[in-house]
């Protein structure tokens, strides 16, 4: 007897099936085909194998699992979870398209099919099904099947962009041009800006001969295109849209105020000044034991309690204090020895944040150590500048920093270049100013190098990344003047908004952070009797009437735990009255996700707060000051005394407090953006002043903890326990940029051979406005013949672009060298100034054994000669490295070389073997501002018979990236006598082997060019990148790919379509292959024969003998293009455009020709959010 299911449950079962069986396949018929690759996603399920959910909360969670598993490219354990849900909730359409859209990155094209096929059933009208199963037969060149689903889709959701252009491009791939044409207008109706819609309608143009049709469309693309960036507000990708994007856990509407999440607590502040103040005399160091004109949290300890520092409130009194609330529940106040620090004048403000790291000569930096939070103190007549030396040690520094005479009235930390260290933000009576940190204690003044104008006077300022470009903005109050924002460009550039939403209203204060929890941060303004929420999202703005407050300060305070940051304004309630007294106003957010939000509610009556009877109210810090897991408040009111007001009741919510360690980015973490998830429970905050305290409702472990540091580098916890300790997250030392890898068929698989093109950077800044010059030709070692074979008579190499990156690509060549068997032979590239030297392969032989060699480290560390004798893979030491934000540079360090008496007549050649650790723009930006750093490009030395060190005239240069061979020429170089060689420079560079030749002559026949016979562009992944051993460069592993990187945007624009691309690279034509992250182009070079033309037989075909006897076949490959990163301070570093030339530059105009290859070729448009998850 056969008992029949429910129709769910026949879904379900068959589904969990499919998934348990499914398997992305690695096979390669040859090297030349990609790779068709997956790992076994996980064993057959049994029905017992997974637990069973009972709740919608568990279901809940496995999504944010999944989808906190995807964002770390875990995309295995991702479909694993995926399962579990779909086991328990065989009908969550959202988890089969979330099982498809991990199949179509994948490229299992098939099973995303048959995924969306299951919830097609279940949902037959649902979008986003619908667009994704049209996506998927896209991919397959379907174009028949993908039209039906495509047409579902735009019938669900007429007005989304994406979905007309897919559409299109099903009806053009069946030759439906009018139909095609329609939804082309369509898209462009609905989204003027979309410039792939006006490229493909110059295509069609131009197929109909329609000569005027083609220039008016080729226009507004190419108007477009130059329009395409951040501050242009581009396009949606072609392909990417609401519908793309991970689904976790349904976000509700707005607040759930369900019992089990105890966000409507009773809550109440109680005024507890006088048990935690010590009574007793007044102290002369520290004046009234509440005195405190300003204070600012500068420390959580390990045990969660806050550390604060307070600048006392009476005339004429300098005291300075460190304030912490002892066990037995008072305030414990150290004196901060301050010489010479005058009272300053109020109001007082007090701003911490670790500007500068001092690390003594010969100490190495630990972050752990040398962290510490600095201090200024802002006062309307002066500023006053504390280094803290040692932990509640502080150093005035305020007449060596460089910061100007007189006062201000705000100021704001703020990383605005993204070189890894705090500048500062000056708000003035004279307008807004901006003092770069130059990274050696010193500001310098650049507001109008950056597009600052005036502004007239500014009282306050705010920053955050209001637009999303990964680059922190800021917002300027200028009190009855109408508030201004300034959107970072990028590269250190900054422009007014010109349209913001609606005009943004005088104001006071102002603080920007994330109060809908939408992922976009919202503005506060206070003005007079109002303050003013611009959201960065949807909705907004909305005021809220403060009722005859006239408040002086707003604070962010989460102060019922529940997760949603509410609004704490306080002042004084009567102006005009000589003895006025303390206003405060609570309001609580009421979590919305709805248009119109529910009403700010103000919670003053039932917190208690308004029937306080204090003095007017100066400022308040919302923090934990006793460190019972929820906020209190810290006020200074208007007589110069501190009041501390205990929050009674927001414990039982819990809260989860943070420590950022950096490593990359600037040392306090400023502007860093981190988002919890539990369920179907989101909050967002943005890092910009400490403590980070983060109510979360009840709820003891979190689904996910996701941090993305300001360099766009994500990381994700999983299961993270809530408890009353502050939870350090330490910084991922994750390189977003570098060079393109070349991989090369040993016949097994690919081989990691090394990078290329790293003397060949676009838009690289040296200093502001000094851009790095690009070497475009490489010769690169592949190796000998037996680690290279061919197969099926054509030799196989693969170039990737696998970080956050952009690869041009213009000429391919692979080489061929046969040469005795006991010389060496090696290529004259590296990384140097101009003018190049033309790329070349020397011959090298009669080797000079390395009797010592030497590091100018003391003792008997100095001994370098065993490790640097052979190219061993065991690499010497580098000088002591300099502190953050000076990555891959070091404290001097010499190499002293004796190949015993140098025969100087002799053409010798000095041979290094090492790799470089590759700093950023943003690290060339910190050197070129800093004073105290020494840099020293590698410098060789030679000793001279009198025993004197005289300077080599040769350009030592660096080895390009990963381990490669460096040549000095010293022919007639080197003093007559000389005896030993000295190498010196400050770039982290570990050599291998140090080595002196001479240099053979290398006859042209003996070298052999096999022309490129085919070039495949395919979408491909990102590689593991790690190193195998301490001191080793990271390499990749080529079969160990994911299909998401650690980092959320990619550089915008059009990109080489995928497929056939010999034409591009065939030639030096300045025709490019434009190769995005994620991308990988596999090359084969056929042998060439007797005669010239391609070889059909293999590589013992006439024109491709075997190299004579007594010699070695050596393979290097040669390739002409360029690399551009998308550091903050590469110039148009966030876009792909504008586009490399070798001649000079002219405009990027198109002909109305069918062989003008961009038209052609780059059809494929990548966004910026390309990696990124949904709000």
């Amino acid at each position: 007897m056969m008992i029949r299911k429910p129709r769910w449950a026949q879904i379900g079962a068959s589904l969990v099936a499919s998934i348990a069986q499914s398997k992305i396949e690695v096979s390669m018929s040859t090297p030349g085909s990609l790779w068709r690759r997956t790992v076994v996603l996980f064993a057959v399920l049994s029905g017992s194998a997974l637990p069973s959910l009972a709740s919608a909360d568990d279901v809940d969670r496995l999504m944010n699992l999944a989808k906190a598993h995807l964002e770390n490219r875990e995309s295995a354990k991702a479909v694993e979870v995926l399962a579990e849900v779909l086991k328990a909730n065989p009908t969550s359409t959202a988890a089969l398209r979330n099982l498809a859209r991990a199949h179509l990155i994948a490229r299992q094209y098939e099973a995303a099919v048959e995924a969306l096929a299951q919830a097609e059933k279940l949902e037959p009208d649902s979008p986003s099904t619908a667009y994704l199963k049209g996506l998927a037969l896209l991919r397959l060149s379907r174009f028949d099947q993908a039209i039906g689903p495509l047409e579902t889709a735009v019938r669900g959701d007429p007005n989304t962009a994406a979905l007309r252009y897919q559409l299109a491009c099903a009806y053009e791939g069946v030759g439906r041009d009018e139909k095609a044409g329609e939804q082309f207008h369509e898209t462009l109706r609905l989204d003027p800006l979309h410039a792939g819609a006006y490229f493909k309608l110059a295509a069609q143009a131009r197929k109909a001969n329609q000569p005027e049709e083609v220039e008016k469309y080729q226009n507004e693309f190419v108007r477009l295109r130059r329009l395409l960036g951040e501050a242009a507000r581009s396009a949606e990708a072609f392909e990417q849209c609401v519908h793309t994007r991970p689904e976790g856990a349904v976000i509700p509407a707005r607040r759930d105020d369900r019992a089990a999440t105890k966000a409507a607590l009773e809550v109440r502040f109680e005024d507890a000044t006088d048990a935690v103040f010590p009574a007793g005399p007044r102290s002369h160091d520290l004046g009234h034991p509440r005195g405190a004109a300003a204070a600012a949290v500068i420390e959580v300890d390990a045990e969660g309690r806050c550390a604060i520092f307070a600048a006392d409130g009476d005339p004429g009194v300098p005291g300075l204090s460190v304030m912490r609330l002892s066990k037995e529940g008072v305030f414990e106040r150290k004196a901060v020895e301050s010489p010479g620090a005058p009272g300053l004048k109020g109001p007082v403000r007090v701003f911490a944040a670790d500007y500068h790291d001092d690390v003594p000569p010969g100490v190495r930096y630990d972050a752990k150590i040398h962290a510490l939070t600095d201090v200024l103190l802002v006062g309307s007549d002066r500023l006053y500048l504390l280094k803290q030396t040692a932990p509640g040690v502080f150093s005035d520094v305020t007449r060596q920093s460089g910061l100007p005479e007189g006062g201000a009235n705000t100021a704001r930390w703020i990383d605005y270049e993204h070189d890894g260290d705090v500048d500062l933000l000056l708000a003035r009576q004279d307008g807004l100013q901006l003092w770069q940190n130059n990274g050696d204690g010193r500001f310098e003044d650049v507001t109008q190098r950056v597009g600052i104008q005036p502004t007239g006077p500014a009282v306050d300022a705010a920053i955050g990344d209001l637009d999303g470009n990964e680059a922190v903005d800021f917002v300027v109050a200028r009190g009855m003047a109408p508030t201004l924002v300034y959107l970072n460009q990028r590269a250190g550039r900054f422009a007014l908004m010109s349209e913001p939403p609606g005009p943004w209203p005088p104001a006071s204060r102002a603080i920007i952070n994330d109060l809908d929890n939408d992922g976009r941060l919202d503005t506060v303004l206070l003005g007079p009797k109002e303050a003013t929420l611009q959201f960065g999202g949807t909705g907004g703005p909305i005021r809220i009437d403060l009722g005859g407050l006239d408040a002086t300060t707003v604070a962010l305070i989460d102060y019922d735990n529940d997760g949603w940051l509410d609004l704490c304004f306080a002042g004084g309630l009567d102006a005009h009255a000589e003895s006025r007294r303390a206003g405060i106003r609570l309001f609580r957010n009421p979590g919305f996700r709805a248009s119109p939000p529910p009403e700010w509610r103000d919670a003053s009556e039932p917190t208690k707060l308004a029937d306080l009877n204090l003095p007017p109210i100066r400022d308040a810090i919302a923090a934990d000051i006793d460190g019972d897991a929820d906020s209190d408040l810290l006020l200074t009111d208007a007589n110069g005394r501190l009041h501390f007001l205990r929050n009674a009741g927001a414990h039982a919510n819990g809260q989860l407090k943070l420590r950022l360690l950096t490593v990359k980015t600037n040392p306090t973490g400023v502007g860093t953006h981190i988002e919890l998830r539990k369920n179907d429970f989101r909050i967002v905050r943005q890092m910009t002043e400490l403590p980070i305290e983060i109510g979360v409702g009840g709820r003891k472990i979190l689904d996910s903890l996701q941090t993305i540091w300001t360099n766009g580098v994500v990381d994700n916890q999983i299961d993270v326990t809530v408890g009353n300790a502050p939870l350090t997250i330490i910084e991922k030392n994750v390189a977003t940029g570098s060079c393109p890898f070349l991989y090369a068929w040993d016949g097994k698989r690919f081989r990691f051979v090394t990078d290329i093109l790293g003397n060949a950077p676009l838009g690289l800044s040296l200093r502001r406005d000094v851009i790095l010059p690009a070497d475009a030709d490489e010769l690169a070692l592949i190796g000998p013949a037996d680690g290279f074979p061919s197969q099926n008579g054509t030799y196989t190499v693969a170039v990737t672009s696998e970080f956050c990156e952009v690869l041009y690509l213009d000429f391919v060549r692979l080489l061929a060298v046969d040469h005795p068997s006991d010389v060496e032979v090696h290529s004259t590239d590296k990384i140097m100034p101009p003018p190049f030297p033309p790329s070349e392969v020397w011959a090298l032989g009669n080797p000079r054994r390395l009797i010592r060699a030497e590091g100018s480290d003391p003792g008997a560390l100095g001994d370098r000669t065993e490790t640097l004798r052979a190219a061993d893979g065991v690499f010497a030491p580098p000088g002591l490295a300099l502190p953050p934000p000076f990555r891959g540079m070091c404290h001097p360090m010499s190499l002293t070389l004796d190949f015993g008496p140098l025969d100087t007549d002799r053409p010798l050649v000095l041979a290094l073997t090492g790799w470089l650790q590759y700093g950023q723009a943003s690290t060339n930006i910190a050197l070129s501002q800093s004073s105290r750093v020494e840099v020293i490009p590698p410098l060789l030395e030679a000793e001279a018979a009198d025993g004197a060190w005289v300077p080599v005239n040769v350009a030592v240069g660096m080895p390009a990236g990963k381990t490669k061979t460096i040549l000095c020429d010293l022919a007639g170089k080197l003093p007559p006598g000389a005896r030993r060689l000295r190498l010196t420079n400050t770039f982290e560079i570990r050599w291998d082997r140090a080595a002196l030749f001479e240099r053979r002559t290398l006859p042209p026949e003996r070298v052999i060019e096999l022309p490129l016979a085919a070039a495949d562009l395919q979408w491909r992944g990102f590689s593991e990148i790690k190193s195998r051993a301490e001191g080793h460069p990271t390499t990749p592993d080529y079969d160990v790919v994911f299909a998401n990187p650690p980092w959320r945007g990619t550089l915008e624009g059009w990109c080489t379509r995928y497929g056939n691309v010999l034409e591009l690279v065939a030639a030096r034509d300045g025709r490019l292959a434009i190769v995005n992250g994620g991308d990988s182009m596999t090359l084969r070079f056929a042998p060439p024969l007797a005669k010239g033309g391609l070889g059909e037989v293999g590589p013992d075909a006439p024109g491709f003998p075997p190299p004579p006897k007594g010699f070695t076949r050596t393979f290097f490959f040669y390739s002409v293009g360029w690399d551009k990163d998308a550091d903050a301070n590469v110039v148009d570093g966030n876009t792909v455009e504008p586009l490399p030339s070798e001649g000079p530059p002219g405009p990027a105009d198109f002909e109305a020709d069918p062989a003008d290859w961009r038209l052609r070729y780059n059809t494929r448009w990548m966004p910026k959010d390309r990696f990124q998850s949904p709000k």
